[in-house]
């Protein structure tokens, strides 16, 4: 300390556990020695907490994502909350979704998907749960107005729906007009892609002409 030398200051302190002192003493001897100086505590005191630490010292939220526990998913989700760069956000909490989804953690993980805005891959997990036959009529819906409420916060510039997204779409358009709300149908068929199954072609179709039927009586009741 007499000379300056606080590298080698810190050195002994360490040698000798005194873990404190040397966190001290490397504060005063720059940005460089504090943080090699924090780095090599956080390795002889590897602690559970001290793995979060060390990955927001060292700015390695990605290997945080990948080795912290899936149980622990909730946890993580709000330590990127708190410390992920907003450049880097949406695809950390991929990372996360995805490995939540391996895990068949399948609620955890879409809400991962939204908190990305990963349309696609929410829709993907949301249709999972719907189940077959009439029984199908109330959580298809459900998934519906969940995946448009996600496009419509996410999509910025009018991007083209993906294919699970375009599916659940056509598929309620198809239950809609199976109980003679062709109009309800035209409406969110209106969101999907033009190059369509022909199942979706011909469900717009019939969806025009059932528009467009009140406008020909007229034409007919006037002439």
């Amino acid at each position: 300390l007499v000379v300056g030398d606080y590298e080698r200051a810190v050195k002994e302190c360490m040698a000798v556990e005194r873990f404190a002192d040397a966190l001290v003493l490397a504060a005063t001897g720059g940005r460089k020695l504090w943080e090699a100086t924090q780095r090599q505590y956080m390795d002889l005191r590897p602690r559970s907490f001290m793995h979060v630490a060390k990955a927001i010292v060292d700015k390695d939220l990605q290997g945080m994502v990948n080795t912290r526990p899936t149980e622990a998913w909730q946890e993580t989700l709000a330590l990127l909350c708190t410390y992920a760069p907003s450049d880097e956000w949406a695809s950390l909490c991929m990372a996360l979704a995805l490995r939540l989804a391996a895990a068949g953690e399948a609620e955890a993980a879409s809400l991962c998907y939204v908190c990305a805005g990963s349309v696609e891959e929410a829709v993907s997990e949301w249709t999972k749960s719907i189940p077959s036959g009439a029984a199908a009529i109330g959580p298809l819906q459900d998934v519906v107005e969940k995946a448009i409420m996600l496009k419509l916060a996410t999509d910025t510039s009018g991007s083209t729906p993906g294919q699970a997204f375009a599916t659940l779409l056509a598929a309620y358009a198809d239950l809609l007009a199976a109980q003679g709300a062709l109009g309800a149908a035209a409406d969110v068929l209106a969101m999907v892609p033009e190059e369509g199954t022909s199942t979706t072609a011909m469900l717009r179709d019939l969806s025009l002409i059932h528009i467009s039927e009140p406008t020909r009586q007229e034409a007919i009741s006037y002439a």
